[in-house]
């Protein structure tokens, strides 16, 4: 993710996995089987199936219809009403209502019914019929405003995002980088604790209203090298009850554990209070309470002993009604109305979308309406209450993505997500259109909410970004992966580093998983990821292996020339590189600084030595831990900048040009003491993505050093995030990111200016090529 200020940079999430690498190991972990029994599937109309194959033809063009419709008028007709209801409530029922009408008169029929409540100035009609406006004709002009949308990139109430009516007030953030999320963080050694089962319970409240506010309880466990044990941050299961309750979260630490992370955090807007935080470890049967800082916030005024700054949110101990004892904390966010515009750009009356919605039948949708500050005109009709009413009846609590209408409510809003928000379809090579239907086959006709998980993933390869991935955090939580870091090697899936005890050994070559081969688990693995083709290879791999924990995998492997047949137990893939330190002297006065496991603080401690060395290697062949761009301050004389980063401005569908770019987020980065005037190169490869490559986007411009390697991800830009109905998660690339030169760098990425391809026999051999590489480019022998 793209980070638009040094200091949003180095913030560290506390909860959520580290950076967008572990995000996406996460996702290729969740997204693989579940073990859990799903919330039952609330009653519908009859299964998919067992009619005929034109009755499932005209399912998907009435669904078809109904989603284009949905886009233009949820993100571009400004009506009060539209405005006002719930999407996710309105997506499920639009998908029943849609589904099984006969013909295109009665689709018309029905989608007027749906639509015309919130949306009265939308008018369906036929090829070369005029749509006919029977509005009531409004009082004078001179009385009215006009209301339109405006949208930087998918606005969700936080920077850089942000969507707003023209003419109506809307709730944005006083900090002007704003994190997404409020939370509160504690950490406990984790010696005493390793291969136990910890507890962690909290009293949570929350006061939230609208899509994405909530509340979740977190806890973690951190591995050595920054890779992650047991995670549950409760997001299949968010807090939005303004009562309080206790929450629970138990999960396992890892052997080779060195804390445990936990905490509560607010998401979006709204208020969260927090109380009676317990850690427990259990021991002989029973849990026992492990000591933490001030779990009860009785501490004082402030919440001392956890870590409580993110900008954008407020945290107060507060003795207003608390759970247990005299206090409670409150997280809130510091936002504030505001009513100018986003932008200068906006449509005017009589502007107005026309658009099919499937072959034959056309929508007339306008995009912008006259209103005062009471209503837009025309008023509502008297169908409003009748809708509203429906869609108060709909329980999200009950959704599954074994429900067929769950699963098209999501299809729907995640094609439109891209549809209208997506800043690369110019560099892409997809038909977009065509994926609507495709998604919407396979959202019917999947036998469970696993299957819809698949066909929304290939919707979000399609779009060819490496951000772009959909996960479902119910899924998956027994298993894991095979215990080795896994490479591609002279076209081989190859182990780079074995965990623990695991029968496995560096070079050996993987030939197949569970009796299958690993070249075409491979290759589906690839088939599924979204971005260019470098990123999609190499990510995959994290998925290759996975299964239930409790059940061994049986690998077949290729060593020494013999094939050999092993069991192996699966678990966590350790860091690749754990065998050399973050920092380390590497002889003849050469320094070595790992920007992906250097911590800001021990960062700038190896920086102040630079002095001492005539040499410098960085390694970025990862996702950065954070304030990676510092290191490129001391290698400068004059103020560097970052890439250009532009958020579109939208105020039309269906991904047309848009009305400008917002490019107010660029770096500046002054030069900084000390000065390092020796020879520099910096390693970088295809997991390098987002963050990584704003770093590597200024050695490349301003020539900082020798980039050594292979070529990055090709993917940069923050990324929104979207709840889709089921619990399923989307997240892809909110923003246009090109080179310093105006190039393009979306699926390009950042060259090597030394090319380094590595082979089996090096790393059978214990050796690390690229950082051979490296040190001869300044000079100096391999270690």
């Amino acid at each position: 993710m793209t980070h638009l200020s040094p200091d949003t940079a180095r913030s560290s999430l506390l909860a959520a996995p580290r950076g967008i690498i572990a995000l996406a190991a996460a996702a290729a972990l969740l997204t693989v089987a579940s073990l859990r029994t799903p919330v039952p599937a609330t009653p519908g109309p009859p299964p998919i199936g067992t009619g005929s194959p034109v009755a499932l033809e005209r399912q998907v063009r009435n669904l078809e219809a109904f989603a284009r419709l949905y886009g233009w008028v949820r993100w571009f007709h400004p009506s009060d009403e539209a405005s006002a209801i719930d999407w996710d409530r309105f997506a499920v029922l639009g998908a029943e209502r849609v589904r099984d009408v006969a013909d295109d008169t009665s689709l018309r029929a029905v989608l007027d019914g749906l639509f015309l409540p919130i949306a009265p100035t939308v008018r369906l009609h036929a090829p070369g019929e005029r749509p006919e406006d029977l509005s009531p004709a409004p009082p004078p002009a001179s009385q009215w405003k006009t209301i339109a949308w405006q949208h930087l990139g998918m606005g969700q109430g936080q920077p850089p995002y942000l969507s707003a009516r023209l003419n109506r007030p809307r709730r944005e953030s006083r900090s002007e980088m704003a994190a997404g999320f409020g939370t509160i963080a504690q950490a406990v050694p984790a010696t005493e604790l390793r291969g136990k089962r910890v507890r962690l319970r909290a009293a949570v409240r929350a006061e939230v209203e609208g899509e994405g506010n909530q509340a979740q309880v977190w806890l973690r466990v951190d591995r050595p090298g920054g890779t992650m044990g047991f995670f549950d941050n409760m997001q299949d299961r968010p807090i939005r009850t303004p009562r309080w309750a206790e929450h629970e979260i138990v999960g396992e630490v890892a052997e080779d554990a060195e804390r445990v992370v936990f905490g509560c955090f607010l998401t979006g807007r709204g208020s969260v209070w927090v109380d009676a935080v317990e850690l427990a470890v259990e021991a002989g049967g029973e849990w026992r309470t492990v000591p933490i800082a001030n779990g009860d916030f009785e501490a004082g005024e402030e919440p001392t002993g956890w870590r409580a700054q993110a900008p954008g949110y407020v945290f107060e101990v507060e003795r207003e009604a608390p759970f247990a004892g005299r206090s409670a904390l409150r997280i809130h966010d510091d936002s504030v109305e505001r009513d100018e515009p986003l932008f200068a750009a906006a449509p005017a009356l009589g502007d107005a979308h026309e658009g099919e919605l499937v072959r034959g039948l056309l929508a007339h949708v306008p995009l912008a309406v006259p209103g005062d500050e009471k209503s837009t005109w025309p008023p509502a009709s008297p169908d409003l209450a009748r809708l509203q009413a429906e869609l108060a009846a709909i329980d999200p609590a009950r959704w599954s993505g074994d429900d067929w209408r769950v699963r098209v409510a999501a299809a729907v809003i995640a094609w439109n997500a891209f549809q209208h928000f997506y800043p690369y379809f110019d560099v892409v090579s997809v038909d977009w259109g065509a994926e609507l239907p495709k998604t919407i086959l396979g959202a019917l006709t999947a036998s469970d909410r696993r299957e819809s998980l698949d066909s929304l993933r290939a919707l979000v390869a399609a779009a060819q970004d490496g951000h772009g991935s959909v996960f479902d955090p119910s899924l998956g939580k027994d298993h894991a992966a095979l215990p080795a870091a896994l490479d591609v090697v002279e076209g081989k899936v190859v182990v780079v580093t074995p965990e623990g005890e695991s029968p496995l050994r560096r070079g050996d070559v993987l030939l197949e998983i569970d009796g299958e081969d690993v070249d075409a688990l491979l290759d589906a693995a690839v088939e599924a990821r979204s971005g260019s083709p470098q990123w999609r290879r190499h990510s995959a791999l994290w998925g290759l292996g996975v299964g239930p924990v409790s059940q061994p995998a049986r690998v077949r492997v290729e060593r020494d020339g013999e094939t050999r047949e092993l069991t192996v137990t699966r678990g966590q893939a350790p860091d690749p590189r754990r065998d050399l330190e973050p920092a380390a002297e590497l002889g003849e006065g050469v320094l070595y600084v790992d920007l992906t496991r250097l911590e800001r603080e021990a960062l700038q401690g190896e920086l102040r030595r630079l002095p001492g060395f005539r040499a410098v290697i960085f390694d970025m062949r990862g996702y950065p831990s954070g304030g990676a761009e510092a290191a490129l301050q001391h290698l400068t004389d004059t103020p560097l900048q970052s890439a250009i980063w532009q958020v579109p401005q939208v105020i039309h569908p269906d991904h047309a040009a848009p009305a400008g770019w917002d490019t107010s987020g660029r770096w500046t980065l002054p030069p900084a003491e000390p000065r390092f005037r020796g020879k520099v190169a910096f390693l970088t490869g295809p997991l390098a993505i987002s963050y990584a490559e704003s770093v590597m986007g200024v050695v490349e411009a301003y020539g900082l050093g020798e980039i050594v390697g292979s070529t990055t991800a090709g993917t940069n830009g923050n990324i929104n995030r979207v709840s889709l109905p089921g619990g399923y998660r989307l997240i892809f690339t909110g923003m246009r990111v090109l080179k310093h030169d105006g190039s393009r760098h979306h699926l390009v990425g950042i060259a090597p200016t030394v090319p380094v391809k590595r082979t089996l026999a090096g790393f059978r051999a214990g050796r690390d090529e690229e950082l051979e590489a490296a040190l001869r480019v300044v000079g100096a022998a391999s270690p």
